[in-house]
C-alpha cells in the first residue's frame, strides 16, 4: 500500500511538473526595431477606419509634450485611448466612444513618468509574437517630446510585460506601460 501511494505521488509530481513547463514554453515574443514610416503604416491602416480614432489622433497632434496610449480588444468593438498632456500638469483622460474619464496620476507616478520622458531616446518598436493566445489585443504607445515623436510602440498581440530585452530605451518604454496600466484601471 505504501508503495502505491509513493508511486501515485511520483506520477502526480511528474505530471504537474511537465504541465508547468509547457505553459512557460508556449509564449514567445520579441521586440524588433522598425523604420518609422513602416511602423506608422502598420497601425494607421488598422486604426484610421474609425472616425472616433481619427479624432483622438487629431487631438494628440495638438499636444507638444505628451503620451498617447491606444488599446483595442478583438470582440469588444471598443477602442480606448489614454491621452496625457504633460504641459498641462499631467492632464490625462481615458476615452472611448461611450465614456470619457479623467484620471489622476499619483505624485510618485508623475515623477517617474517625467524622469522617463526626459531620458527617452528616439525609437520605433514592433512586437512580434510566434503564437497568439485566443483573441487579439492591439496596443499602441506614442510619446512626443517638443512636438517630435520619440517613441512609437505597436503590438497587435499582447502587452509587453513578458518581453526581456537588453535595450535600455525599450526598458524605459515598458516602465511607461507599467505606469499607464496601473492608472488605467483606477
Amino acid at each position: 500500500m505504501r508503495q502505491v501511494v509513493l508511486l501515485f505521488a511520483c506520477v502526480i509530481f511528474i505530471f504537474c511538473g511537465n504541465k508547468k513547463k509547457i505553459v512557460s514554453d508556449e509564449y514567445d515574443c520579441k521586440v524588433v526595431s522598425m523604420p518609422t514610416d513602416e511602423l506608422k503604416q502598420q497601425y494607421t491602416n488598422f486604426i484610421m477606419d474609425c472616425d472616433f480614432c481619427k479624432n483622438q489622433f487629431a487631438d494628440f497632434t495638438k499636444i507638444k509634450n505628451g503620451i498617447l496610449f491606444y488599446k483595442w480588444t478583438e470582440g469588444t468593438g471598443n477602442s480606448d485611448f489614454l491621452l496625457i498632456d504633460l504641459d498641462k500638469n499631467f492632464h490625462a483622460s481615458i476615452k472611448s466612444k461611450s465614456y470619457n474619464k479623467l484620471i489622476n496620476f499619483t505624485l510618485a507616478d508623475q515623477k517617474r513618468l517625467q524622469f522617463i520622458f526626459e531620458a527617452l531616446e528616439k525609437g520605433d518598436y514592433y512586437q512580434n509574437c510566434l503564437d497568439n493566445h485566443g483573441h487579439s489585443t492591439l496596443y499602441l504607445l506614442i510619446v512626443k517630446r517638443d512636438d517630435e515623436i520619440k517613441i512609437q510602440y505597436y503590438s497587435p498581440f499582447t502587452f509587453p510585460y513578458k518581453i526581456k530585452n537588453s535595450d535600455v530605451n525599450f526598458d524605459l518604454t515598458q516602465k511607461i506601460f507599467e505606469i499607464i496600466d496601473r492608472s488605467f484601471y483606477r
